[in-house]
């Protein structure tokens, strides 16, 4: 990774945590145990994170 990466990766998952903590489906899965849900869940919120993320990054 380098020095710009970093800065971006934190964001990214920062982004992905506030999305899990509002997604009640996944909150439910993870409450009941249905870990195999809980997880495409959070993949599913991976993916729509990355594309703000990336549309907002500026390369220089």
């Amino acid at each position: 990774m380098t020095e710009i990466d970093r800065p971006v990766a934190g964001v990214y998952e920062g982004y992905v945590g506030k999305m899990l903590k509002n997604d009640t489906e996944y909150l439910r899965a993870v409450v009941v145990g249905d870990l195999a849900k809980a997880r495409g869940l959070e993949n599913m919120d991976r993916l729509c994170a990355r594309e703000p993320i990336y549309a907002a990054m500026v390369y220089v």
